[in-house]
């Protein structure tokens, strides 16, 4: 999933858990299950929040 600038024409990876784009510098974890990628704390958040990764759904945990 990625979005696209329609002036400029770049594109960022969309965050699996929360849906907004991931901006160059940002940190971010790469699922070793699916390999899509989310932003750091959003992942925390979510996984946290639920226990299970937020685009594959197997068990997860906090990523530091």
């Amino acid at each position: 999933m990625k979005f696209l600038c329609d002036n400029c024409k770049a594109t960022w990876p969309a965050c699996i858990a929360s849906g907004f784009p991931i901006r160059d510098g940002g940190a971010t974890i790469k699922c070793n299950n699916c390999g899509n990628v989310a932003d750091r704390e959003a992942w925390n958040e979510f996984v946290t929040k639920f226990g299970f990764r937020p685009w594959c759904g197997a068990k997860s945990h906090v990523e530091y």
